[in-house]
């Protein structure tokens, strides 16, 4: 199986303390309830009231491939930040988007209706798709229809030569961030942004340096305003 952490495996989470520098505040952090030393838990993003992150944890409703370092493959997993009923554990975010491969990160447009999340571009249940090398992870957009994700779509640059992973709309939503090795790019991993126009996805675009670098740079977040943002490298 094409393995995420060659995109992962040098996650510097470093936002909230600059950010705390920057503004003179001060944070507490602690480890979430669910969270444990036996799984992965990352890219987590906010939804509706909700924490929506990526996990190699097990789920009951599917058969997952392992992968080599036999941690079986990631999928996307939900949690109230308030909830009422008392619910301690965290539940599948959507039977629609999850596979026995690798789902996620995902991130939603503005408007709440429109995600573009990653995935292995095949993901029928078959042994021969977990060892192909060509079964890249590519990008793909899902609309809510009815409380339900549905019309997955691959966009247009997805490629069995490389992978496109690590999503983020700019806060206007007219921008997809991604993070790919392959475009024309400067190093191993780089940052590139497509527009979307009139509901079509435009010819990716290489952000230019301070941003990419000859190492690995990939996992863009901007702030709400959109002038300032936070990157994971490995410069």
């Amino acid at each position: 199986m094409q393995r995420r952490t060659s995109f992962l495996g040098y996650l510097m989470i470093l936002s909230v303390l600059y950010g705390s520098l920057l503004s003179g505040q001060h944070f507490a952090l602690e480890m979430t309830e669910f969270s444990t030393e036996g799984y992965d838990d990352f890219a987590p993003v906010l939804y509706q009231g909700s924490l929506v992150f990526c996990s190699n944890r097990k789920a009951d409703i599917m058969t997952v491939y392992a992968t080599d370092d036999n941690t079986g493959g990631t999928n996307l997993w939900t949690f109230p930040l308030s909830d009422s009923s008392g619910r301690k554990h965290p539940r599948i975010f959507s039977t629609s988007l999850t596979t026995p491969f690798h789902d996620g990160p995902i991130t939603f447009h503005p408007g709440g209706a429109l995600a573009v999340f990653s995935r292995n571009l095949r993901v029928e249940a078959r042994k021969k798709n977990a060892r192909d090398p060509r079964n890249r992870l590519g990008l793909f957009s899902t609309v809510l229809s009815d409380g339900t994700w549905s019309g997955i779509r691959s966009v247009p640059f997805n490629s069995s030569d490389f992978s496109n992973t690590t999503p983020c709309f700019s806060p206007d939503g007219r921008k997809l961030y991604f993070a790919s090795d392959g475009h024309p790019g400067s190093g191993g991993k780089d940052l590139f942004y497509s527009r979307l126009e009139e509901g079509r996805w435009q010819t990716p675009v290489h952000m230019d340096p301070p941003i990419n670098s000859e190492k690995d740079d990939f996992g863009i977040f901007t702030e709400k305003w959109g002038t300032e943002g936070y990157i994971s490298s490995n410069r």
